[in-house]
């Protein structure tokens, strides 16, 4: 069986302090702190924006070996090109997330609310999953409730 992880969904956040991250703890030790409570954390800033492969290095250098990191996909391949013509984009972002190494757990693709369940965004979700490189892990959050339709 495999071991239970626990984390939140972000770790960078000043509200924190007092609370969980002591008041004199620099925001540069956040992530380090954070690792020596919780085993992994979802990172929702890669969905926002991009990191160059440097940033996800240093991040598993300052966590613990067995540390996990859960990895939003970049909204770009799926709100804005809508899984159309991403195939750049998406080499890019797993050369950058690839700087994580064996800390990358997962990769989690979020669907915009619209993107409905029809025959046309299956086959683009089809025609996605089949780029996706085999070595990893996904995990697809569908917004639209067309998804949930056993059909």
């Amino acid at each position: 069986m495999q071991p239970i992880a626990i984390g939140t969904s972000g770790y960078n956040y000043r509200e924190w302090k007092p609370n969980f991250y002591p008041l004199a703890l620099s925001q540069k030790k956040f992530l380090s702190f954070y690792a020596s409570e919780f085993s992994t954390v979802e990172v929702n800033a890669s969905f926002y924006r991009s990191f160059p492969r440097s940033i996800y290095m240093h991040w598993a250098e300052e966590t613990p070996d067995s540390f996990q990191f859960a990895i939003k996909g970049p909204r770009f391949v799926t709100h804005m090109k809508k899984l159309h013509g991403f195939s750049d984009s998406l080499e890019r972002f797993f050369e950058q997330v690839g700087g994580l190494g064996k800390k990358l757990a997962v990769v989690l693709w979020q669907f915009p609310k619209q993107f409905e369940r029809t025959n046309e965004s299956l086959s683009r979700f089809a025609d996605f999953v089949t780029v996706l490189p085999e070595q990893m892990a996904f995990a697809f959050d569908f917004r639209h409730e067309s998804w949930l339709n056993a059909q």
